[in-house]
């Protein structure tokens, strides 16, 4: 859920599979490096699904990163590919084969450390899906749960709790940009039972 728009597990699926088609058409092969800087929507989990599912690596970044920095990540992470502006979603669908393995580069996070220069951080399909299986036990997710998302998901966490929503086949809920009052209100609408927001949100 994201505002007044809503997509099922089935259309999701769709979706995602439109997504396919698109990188397919770029050419794109197991192994390669998509750089996203889609915000926090649909779209953004979409292309998580779609990149774990053709075997590519994502480079997820802030999308108000200016061209220099987006360079800089670029060539630090070896991408040749960026996408910021969505899908189209009438694209035709067509059935592919799951390509995605346990072994499959997956996320790149970048972080910059102390000296201000961007350091990939690589993490496989399998790690991610330790940590995901790691947080729902730990909070004891399950598909009755709806789970709130106030964080970015360019962000490991956030990335990390969409998913843990979407592996239980729960019910999650996106917010594009952090307010205080926004929050309690989509808690209170949507009876949300599961979020993990920062310190400073807490605060607020």
């Amino acid at each position: 859920i994201l505002g007044s728009r809503s997509v099922t597990y089935a259309g999701l699926l769709a979706l995602v599979e439109q997504q396919l088609v698109i990188l397919r058409s770029l050419n794109m092969s197991v192994g390669d490096h998509l750089i996203t800087q889609t915000p926090n929507d649909i779209d953004f989990v979409v292309i998580l699904l779609a990149a774990a599912d053709a075997g590519i690596a994502l480079v997820p970044l802030n999308p108000e990163l200016p061209e220099r920095a987006v360079a800089a990540a670029a060539q630090a992470t070896e991408s040749r590919y960026l996408l910021n502006s969505g899908f189209e979603e009438d694209t035709p669908r067509m059935g592919l084969k799951f390509k995605g393995k346990p072994d499959s580069d997956y996320l790149i996070i970048t972080t910059s450390g102390s000296t201000g220069e961007p350091k990939p951080i690589l993490l496989k399909q399998g790690t991610k899906r330790k940590r995901v299986e790691a947080l729902i036990k730990q909070y004891d997710i399950t598909e009755r749960d709806t789970t709130l998302i106030s964080t970015p998901m360019y962000h490991s966490m956030g990335m990390r709790v969409a998913l843990a929503a979407l592996t239980t086949g729960g019910t999650l809920v996106l917010m594009k940009g952090w307010h205080a009052v926004e929050w309690v209100r989509l808690v209170m609408v949507h009876k949300v039972t599961f979020a993990m927001p920062v310190a400073s949100q807490v605060k607020q």
